[in-house]
């Protein structure tokens, strides 16, 4: 009988467990870790033993059941295969044989996870959405800089501004974490800013205008207006057709094209003389000379020299747009011409004569 007993004890342990605290009457010992029965390969691992019953304890550390540790409540170590068993034998002075044998824990041993490279584009336009992938499943998404770039948990990212930006993908299983990153680009919308200068231009004559943003290109709408190229700025328009045009400056990149405008009015209307007629007499003042072309519009001043002394009159045509200089005394009406927003006609050297006036109008 004792050769069983000793048999089972030593091939058993656990069992003797139960017989010796039965034996001893009131000794137990269990044993238990902060991370549970896993660990990450190469990572310590803290067991702590509890006990009762025992008024002078000695603790036997075994894994797999050589002794390993010192004698005290915790053991530490690194050295884990998966599979491993840990328990601690219990003795105390007062007993010559173990008061009490612990639970075992069976450990399971975990490794740092691996991770695939992150698919995607590496740049895409402010406000555009592209979407990332990566194939290691249940790993969350996340940027550097969300002022740049956001991106959801779907891998969606969408471009908020221009600049440089990380997007990483991170697993974060037992053992520590694993992340995937990429640097992308958030290419900027194109600006083409704003033109400046004078909204009039005299048909015939140019005026500058300035961007905003160099690098573009400059266009007419309606061709009423025609664009100098100048290789620096500024840039100059000159009037072609009386009328409204738009001036547009586009400027081109990757993520599109931006357009500015500025609307301009070319000046300039063609005016003819078409009738006069003098004084019936040397003290009569119904001479008269009539205009046509006119645009049937207020803000003409029309000038003229009357024997020498230049004259201003303000004048509206009428409804046909025509206008009538009359009450004229007998004498030289030359040098006649009109100004409109600035834009001054030619002259009509002699009333005698017909011929053609060019008017800042439409």
């Amino acid at each position: 009988m004792k050769i069983l007993y000793c048999i089972l004890l030593f091939t058993f342990p656990f069992l003797y467990a139960a017989s010796s605290n039965a034996q001893s009457g009131s000794a137990s010992i269990h044993i238990a870790s902060a991370t549970g029965d896993t660990v990450c390969s190469g990572a310590y691992i803290h067991f702590t033993a509890s006990y009762s019953g025992a008024s002078a304890p000695h603790f036997h550390w075994k894994k797999n059941g050589t002794s390993v540790g010192a004698d005290s409540a915790g053991f530490t170590t690194n050295t884990i295969g998966s599979g491993d068993s840990i328990w601690c034998v219990l003795y105390d002075d007062t007993v010559s044989i173990p008061a009490a044998t612990s639970n075992g824990i069976v450990l399971h041993l975990a490794f740092l996870p691996s991770i695939s490279a992150i698919s995607g584009s590496a740049s895409f336009c402010e406000g555009a959405t592209t979407t990332f992938s990566n194939a290691t499943p249940s790993g969350t998404w996340s940027t550097s800089s969300p002022s740049v770039a956001t991106i959801n948990s779907a891998g969606a990212a969408t471009g908020v501004s221009s600049g440089s930006v990380t997007i990483s993908y991170t697993l974060i299983p037992t053992c520590g974490s694993a992340s995937a990153t990429t640097t992308i680009t958030v290419n900027p919308l194109p600006d083409a800013g704003v033109i400046s200068g004078d909204s009039i231009v005299c048909r015939s004559t140019s005026i500058p205008l300035t961007e905003s943003v160099s690098g573009g290109t400059w266009g007419v709408v309606n061709a009423r207006g025609s664009v100098i190229p100048w290789a620096s700025s500024p840039t100059w328009v000159t009037g072609v057709y009386p009328g409204r045009d738009t001036v547009t400056y586009a400027i081109t990149n990757s993520c599109g094209t931006s357009i500015a405008t500025f609307p301009i009015k070319v000046v300039g209307t063609t005016i003819y003389l078409v009738d006069y007629s003098g004084p019936t007499g040397c003290g009569a003042n119904d001479g008269r000379i009539l205009l046509t072309n006119l645009d049937r519009s207020t803000g003409y001043t029309l000038n003229y020299t009357l024997s020498g002394v230049a004259h201003y009159d303000s004048i509206t045509s009428d409804t046909g747009g025509q206008y009538e200089m009359t009450h004229l005394i007998p004498a030289y009406y030359t040098y006649i011409s009109v100004r409109k927003e600035g834009c001054l006609s030619n002259t009509i050297a002699d009333p005698h004569v017909t011929s053609t006036i060019i008017l800042a109008d439409i």
